[in-house]
C-alpha cells in the first residue's frame, strides 16, 4: 500500500510509514457514499419473509377440522364449512405471499369437505325419494277409497230414486248423458249422480289416478239389478292396492296393479275388508 501522507510505498501490515513516520491509522477516511434515490421506476421494497417455516392460516386448520367432523359423525353439515374456511384460506395463503403456509390442509380439508357432502346428497336422496313415494302412493290410495265411497253412495241414491230398476248396472247409468251436461236430476237412464269422468261410456272411466268400474248383478229385465260390484284399479305404479265394493258398501282391497276383468260379487267378498 502507499503512505497518504508521503506516497511511499510500504508493506500492508505496516502501521507507520518507513520514509516518513506517519501513522497509517491518522490517514484520513473517506466520504460516505450517498444512496441515490428511489425513481419513479424503482422496484417495490420486497416484504422480509422471517427464516423458517412460515405460520400455518388459521382457517386451513379449521377447514381439515370440519372436513374430519363431516367425513366421521355430521356429515354434509361440518361438510359446508369445510368447504368455505378452505377456499377462504388458500385465497389468503396466495396473497400472503409465503408469509402463512398450510395450503396442504386447506386442501384436505376441501376434499373432505365435498366428499361430505356428496355422500350427504345421495344418502339423503336415497331415504328421501322413496319416502316420497310411499306417501305419494298413499294419497292416490286414499283418493281412491273416497272415490269408491262416493260411488256406494250413488248407487243408494240411484236404487232409491229409481226402485224399480234396482242399482246401476254401470258407470254411464250413473253419470250424465253422453256430451251432454247434467240438468236437474237426471233419468233412469243417465241419472247424473257422479260426474262426467266416472260417468263415462267405456267399460272402464278414468278419474286421478285409478280407473273405475261398474258392473251390474243379478240383473233381471224385470227387476233390474239386485247386486253390483264396483272395482278401481290404479294406473301404472300410481298404487299398490286395487278396490272393490258390493251392495254391502264394505270397501275391499287386495294388492295388484291394472285387471283385465272386473272381480264377481262373490270374488270379491274373497278380498281383505279395509
Amino acid at each position: 500500500m502507499f503512505c497518504y501522507k508521503c506516497g511511499g510505498s510500504m508493506p500492508d501490515s505496516s502501521t507507520v510509514c518507513p520514509l516518513c513516520g506517519a501513522a497509517t491509522a491518522d490517514a484520513p477516511q473517506p466520504p460516505p457514499r450517498p444512496e441515490a434515490p428511489p425513481g419513479p421506476h424503482a422496484a417495490p421494497a420486497q416484504p422480509q419473509v422471517p427464516f423458517g417455516r412460515p405460520p400455518t392460516d388459521g382457517q386451513a386448520t379449521a377447514s381439515m377440522i370440519f372436513g374430519i367432523l363431516g367425513l366421521t359423525c355430521f356429515w354434509g353439515i361440518a361438510g359446508i364449512p369445510a368447504v368455505i374456511l378452505g377456499h377462504i384460506s388458500k385465497s389468503n395463503i396466495r396473497k400472503s405471499a409465503g408469509q402463512y403456509g398450510g395450503a396442504g390442509m386447506a386442501t384436505a380439508g376441501l376434499v373432505m369437505g365435498y366428499i361430505s357432502i356428496a355422500i350427504t346428497v345421495v344418502v339423503g336422496a336415497a331415504i328421501l325419494i322413496p319416502n316420497l313415494q310411499k306417501t305419494r302412493t298413499q294419497e292416490h290410495e286414499t283418493a281412491a277409497e273416497s272415490t269408491m265411497r262416493t260411488l256406494n253412495t250413488a248407487q243408494v241414491v240411484y236404487t232409491t230414486r229409481y226402485p224399480n230398476g234396482g242399482y246401476a248396472r254401470d258407470l254411464s247409468t250413473l253419470g250424465p248423458p253422453p256430451g251432454e251436461a247434467c240438468s236437474g236430476e237426471g233419468n233412469e237412464a243417465h241419472a247424473c249422480l257422479v260426474d262426467a269422468s266416472l260417468g263415462c261410456g267405456t267399460t272402464w272411466c278414468v278419474k286421478g289416478n285409478y280407473s273405475y268400474n261398474v258392473t251390474g248383478a243379478e240383473c233381471t229385465p224385470q227387476n233390474g239389478c239386485r247386486d253390483y260390484v264396483i272395482t278401481a284399479v290404479p294406473a301404472g305404479t300410481a298404487g299398490n292396492k286395487r278396490y272393490c265394493s258390493t251392495s254391502d258398501a264394505v270397501l275391499r282391497s287386495q294388492l295388484g296393479g291394472s285387471m283385465l276383468h272386473p272381480p264377481s260379487v262373490a270374488e270379491c267378498l274373497a278380498w281383505s275388508p279395509i
